[in-house]
């Protein structure tokens, strides 16, 4: 079976796929926070948020330039990096504060 790199969200005990999302490409880990994930995606600059159990996309945080990093949850704030090697993108650090 070929699959398109895609978010799937597994059961921990059994293995069963609870669901899937199609093109959810990432080089970094995704973050589980809260019952959410939290992935950047590789070819659309943003963070993708998503329902931990069923890989339902809940939001997509915009980012000013593609990110090839990780996410990271403190406090309530969602962190990530931006830019990229491969373009010369601009680079730092992304704060999205929970309202």
């Amino acid at each position: 079976m070929q699959v398109n790199p895609s978010f799937f969200a597994i059961d921990a005990t059994s293995g069963r796929i609870l669901g899937r999302a199609p093109d959810a490409r990432s080089f970094a880990a995704t973050t589980v926070s809260g019952g959410m994930t939290f992935s950047c995606q590789l070819f659309d600059p943003t963070v993708q948020v998503r329902n931990a159990a069923t890989g339902v996309l809940l939001t997509s945080l915009a980012l000013p330039d593609p990110c090839w990093s990780g996410v990271a949850i403190s406090g309530g704030t969602v962190l990530t990096g931006v830019g990229t090697s491969a373009n010369g993108t601009s680079t730092g650090v992304i704060a999205f504060r929970a309202s």
